[in-house]
């Protein structure tokens, strides 16, 4: 199953489909935030070579071993980046998490620039994406 996947997953193809989905996740009103995504994206994918994107309708996840983070538009301003974080306390920006992710995930930040993924996002991605390994 798994070479069968990794053979479809790595099809230009299939990486223009994902992309065309994100695509539309930030289109319209939302176009404005797609640099956020793509920053956060960007950084996610750094982490290494296990990273795999899965797109959603309304999000998109990325996965290690489990899910570990998805990024979503939570309103026209604003995008969700959600993390499974166990017994991390709620602190600052980051709060408890209730819709983004399909409610998989335990920890939500809010970012409504680029600027906005600073250090403090960077190392709760990794903190979520070490987690999974």
């Amino acid at each position: 199953m798994d070479e069968i996947w990794s053979s479809v997953r790595f099809r230009k193809a299939a990486q223009a489909e994902v992309r065309g989905d994100v695509d539309e996740q930030y289109s319209g009103p939302k176009a404005g935030l797609h640099p956020i995504f793509d920053k956060v994206a960007s950084i996610i994918q750094g982490f290494g070579p296990d990273v795999a994107q899965y797109t959603r309708r309304n999000y998109v996840v990325f996965s290690r071993r489990n899910h570990f983070a998805s990024v979503s538009p939570v309103t026209r301003s604003a995008v969700g980046i959600a993390f499974k974080m166990k017994d991390r306390p709620f602190t600052g920006r980051l709060e408890p998490n209730k819709d983004v992710g399909g409610g998989s995930f335990s920890h939500l930040v809010v970012v409504k620039s680029s600027e906005e993924v600073d250090a403090e996002v960077v190392e709760l991605l990794r903190a979520a994406y070490d987690a999974q390994g």
